[in-house]
């Protein structure tokens, strides 16, 4: 009987290295034809991306010589490209995508200017798209295309939308330099139109994988699944599967099993506490991503050394956790409730104070559903947090100035006195006492965004590299981050996150221009530049008020508004504008 099972595995032992090796033959020939296909198809493809642009070299060159010979006007000449490129202007200021040049599904022609205006586009001509920027890592795409065009051509990759999508996906595209017009034509489109056919084999191939693995893990637990190492998986698994990866407490799916199989009538009385940590989003977005992991770690350290060894604590989300406490009254839990709360009260992550809202329910007989009783410590939760959030997110906004204060002395002082420069600029104004005291505020406030900024950057003795600038840049967006979690301050978030733009709308982050710039946005824009001109700073000394008043007068309708300007010289300096 022995010897029979014996053959009978190793019968089951050769069938299943058969299919295994049969399987992985066909895995490796798809591998090989995929490589293939997609390389071919990537190869024809760039090539119509490059011949796309070169032609329209050529249509340049014919319409310039046309200008040159007095038969064409360099607008009609312009015009006639842009229709060869795509087509005739709707009504609408689009164009159509032209379909005789063959460039993939979703691909066509376009143009940009040297300052990274859109030339030639089917929905953006004329617009300043100099600042966009790849939607996986960052950088700058249309700077990218123009300096590789401006250099002889060639192609570059990034990550875009796809059409009425979410979902972003690889793009490629070829650019070139027009020596007459300077502009730098493009042709683009997205990498999945060339490998429709070899993406066809990687479908085929990853079903294939997957009959594989089911295959070879099936006959393996068939024949090994008594054995120690199969216990071993299965207990990692089980533990993976019921736990929080971050915390190591349990996660919401062990949670809502073993409330389906908890013995309630032996656990009754029955308390569901839910807990929230307070001020996470605005932790994540102020100091990064790592210092809200560390405070939610902190929390299930708390709340472990505060609850009691039988009760279950689960993480249910990012910033939300729940406890069952068997044979646990109100009154028991309130005791319980009150020692966390110290607990959290005397911790902190770093510079920042733990907060925890809580809620809870009892559940005195099995007739109650449970359900509704975690619905109900939920709600108590919800309403805990809506008095307890403002107040802790208004602590962490000071926190948040302390630490920048503390990276940079000189800030705190630039800071106050933009905000009384700009209190001043309220009055001059005759603005209501409200918006002057608004005013005043978020010139305090306007560059709370530079707390996510490395110290070193902040306090560099000399000029910025352009990394280092383009990180300092992005401070009007995490300061309207950070003020946008708290209420009270939300419309000040966007005065802060529009205060670099420009009156000529060569600002940044959003490129407003003229009157769509915030009044409060331009006041603090001419408040902050002011101050950071008359003052001593990490790479230069300070400058005298007339320069300080002769820059500004210079740059009154282009980086500052006029009416403004003139008022800040005349009324807050008490100088002469004209």
């Amino acid at each position: 009987m022995k010897k029979t099972k014996v053959k009978s595995i190793n019968f089951v032992i050769k069938i299943e290295l058969i299919l295994i090796s049969a399987l992985l033959l066909i895995l490796i020939l798809g591998l090989i034809s995929y490589k293939v296909s997609k390389q071919q198809l990537e190869t024809s493809g760039k090539l119509l991306l490059k011949n796309g642009v070169e032609m329209t070299l050529q249509e340049i060159d014919v319409n310039q010589k046309l200008v040159a010979e007095g038969k064409l006007t360099l607008d009609t000449a312009q015009e006639n490209v842009r229709e060869y490129m795509l087509g005739k202007k709707n009504s609408d200021g689009t164009r159509p995508i032209n379909k005789n040049i063959n460039l993939g599904t979703n691909g066509y022609l376009f143009a940009y200017t040297q300052d990274g205006h859109e030339a030639v586009h089917p929905l953006l001509e004329g617009n300043n798209v100099w600042n966009v920027q790849d939607k996986k890592d960052g950088s700058y795409i249309v700077q990218n295309q123009i300096k590789i065009g401006n250099n002889g051509g060639g192609y570059l990759t990034y990550w875009w939308l796809l059409p009425n999508s979410n979902t972003i996906a690889q793009k490629i595209t070829y650019q070139k330099v027009d020596p007459n017009w300077k502009w730098v034509v493009s042709a683009g489109t997205y990498m999945s139109d060339f490998n429709k056919g070899s993406n066809q084999i990687l479908k085929i191939m990853i079903i294939v994988l997957i009959i594989l693995m089911l295959i070879g893990g099936l006959l393996i637990l068939a024949i090994f699944k008594n054995m120690t190492i199969e216990k071993q998986m299965k207990e990692k698994l089980r533990f993976l599967s019921y736990h929080d990866q971050l915390t190591g407490l349990y996660n919401r799916r062990f949670f809502e099993e073993e409330l389906i199989q908890l013995d309630i009538e032996n656990a009754l009385p029955l308390t569901i506490v839910m807990a929230d940590v307070n001020g996470l989003k605005l932790i994540n977005d102020s100091f990064g991503h790592a210092s809200g992991d560390e405070l939610l770690k902190k929390v299930a350290q708390i709340m472990k050394k505060g609850f009691r060894k039988d009760d279950i604590i689960a993480r249910l989300s990012g910033d939300e956790f729940v406890v069952l406490l068997p044979n646990t009254n109100m009154s028991r839990t309130e005791q319980i409730l009150k020692n966390i709360k110290a607990l959290a009260s005397a911790g902190k992550v770093g510079t920042i104070d733990i907060s925890i809202s809580f809620g809870y329910q009892t559940m005195s007989n099995k007739e109650e559903k449970i359900q509704d009783v975690l619905k109900k410590a939920e709600d108590y939760m919800y309403k805990k947090k809506l008095f307890e959030g403002p107040s802790i997110r208004g602590k962490t906004i000071n926190t948040i100035i302390s630490t920048l204060h503390e990276k940079n002395k000189r800030e705190e002082q630039h800071s106050h006195r933009v905000s009384k420069l700009c209190e001043s600029m309220g009055v001059a104004l005759g603005l209501p006492e409200d918006e002057i005291k608004e005013l005043k505020t978020v010139g305090l406030l306007h560059d709370i965004g530079k707390v996510a900024v490395e110290e070193t950057i902040l306090n560099k003795p000399g000029k910025l590299t352009d990394e280092e600038w383009e990180e300092i840049k992005r401070h009007p967006e995490i300061g309207y981050r950070i003020l946008s979690t708290v209420n009270d301050l939300s419309e000040m978030a966007g005065y802060v996150l529009a205060h670099h733009e420009r009156y000529d709308g060569k600002g940044y982050p959003k490129g407003l221009k003229g009157e769509n710039i915030p009044l409060q946005s331009r006041i603090i824009a001419i408040a902050d530049t002011y101050d950071a001109m008359v003052s001593e700073r990490s790479y230069r000394n300070a400058l005298p008020e007339e320069v300080a008043i002769e820059e500004l007068k210079k740059n009154a309708g282009s980086q500052f508004d006029v009416k403004l300007t003139k008022i800040f010289i005349e009324k807050i300096l008490n100088k002469q504008f004209d």
